[in-house]
């Protein structure tokens, strides 16, 4: 069975940052099944900003993602990333705690 995601992916996730600095991995993948060995799928923070996109066999950039700063220490927030093939769009939802 095929398990490669080929329509369409959503992460989605609760995080609370010590710290909103640097790069923090909140999901990758990395090929072992294609051409590559390189990271495929990445949704990260990065200073307080999320980081989606996606990268094929090819090492093509399908799509790619780059919010402005929106996770901030200390507060729960809930973190979605969807991608359609179908419609071309990247999507990326945030909603913070108070």
């Amino acid at each position: 069975m095929d398990r490669i995601p080929r329509e369409s992916i959503t992460i989605s996730t609760w995080v609370k940052l010590d710290t909103n600095k640097g790069i923090q991995s909140i999901f990758d993948t990395v090929g072992s099944h294609s051409k590559h060995k390189d990271g495929q799928y990445h949704f990260e923070i990065e200073n307080g900003k999320l980081r989606w996109f996606h990268r094929n066999e090819n090492h093509d950039t399908i799509f790619s993602l780059l919010t402005r700063p929106t996770i901030r220490e200390g507060v729960w927030t809930h973190i979605t990333a969807t991608y359609s093939a179908s419609e071309q769009r990247a999507r990326v939802s945030v909603i913070a705690l108070v």
